[in-house]
C-alpha cells in the first residue's frame, strides 16, 4: 500500500478471508485488551448478536496463540488506510470446485 501511495496512485486493500471475518478481526484489534465473558453477548458494528463462541479462538495453538490472534488481526490493520477493500466471497469458488470434483468423480 505505501509503495502504491508513494507512486501517486490509489490502492486497494484485498483480504483473502470473507468481510464479516475481516470486520471481526479488525474489532478485535481494535479492542484487543478486551475480554468477553463466554455468557456475554457481543455485539459489533454491521454484524448480528453474536456469542463468544462465534468469535475466532487461537487457543488450540497453546503458547503462541496471543502470536497468531495478533497476525491474524493485523490482516485487517489497513482496511481504513485503502480507497478500496476488496473481500473474497468464495461463492464461485466453491462452485467451481464442487462442480469438477463431480466430473472427476464420475
Amino acid at each position: 500500500m505505501e509503495v502504491g501511495r508513494a507512486g501517486g496512485l490509489r490502492v486497494a486493500a484485498f483480504f483473502s478471508q470473507m468481510a464479516y471475518v475481516c470486520s471481526i478481526h479488525y474489532q478485535n484489534m481494535l479492542e484487543r485488551e478486551r475480554e468477553f465473558k463466554s455468557s456475554e453477548a457481543v455485539c459489533l458494528s454491521c454484524l448480528p448478536v453474536m456469542d463468544s463462541g462465534n468469535l475466532p479462538s487461537y487457543s488450540y495453538f497453546g503458547d503462541i496463540a496471543e502470536e497468531v490472534a495478533v497476525f491474524a488481526g493485523n490482516q485487517a490493520s489497513n482496511m481504513h488506510k485503502a480507497d478500496w477493500c476488496l473481500f473474497n466471497t468464495f461463492d464461485a469458488l466453491e462452485h467451481e470446485g464442487n462442480s469438477s470434483r463431480t466430473y472427476m468423480i464420475n
